[in-house]
């Protein structure tokens, strides 16, 4: 592997991984995780960090 394409996979590594970290702003809190469905409190839309990420995933793909 040479390092074009060395840095290509960085490129895409961090770019899969700010895609991932982007907050999602158009969907209101409603007080159930939006991913499980569990209650939750406190204006949040997930329970935790893993729904958010799984929630992120399928939104994507329904894109």
């Amino acid at each position: 592997m040479d390092n074009i394409e060395r840095a290509e996979q960085i490129s895409e590594f961090y770019l899969a991984l700010s895609l991932q970290r982007r907050d999602v702003v158009d969907v209101d809190a409603n007080g159930y995780c939006l991913n499980c469905g569990d209650p939750i409190d406190g204006g949040r839309r997930w329970c935790d960090n893993d729904c958010r990420d799984d929630w992120a995933r399928r939104e994507r793909r329904a894109d």
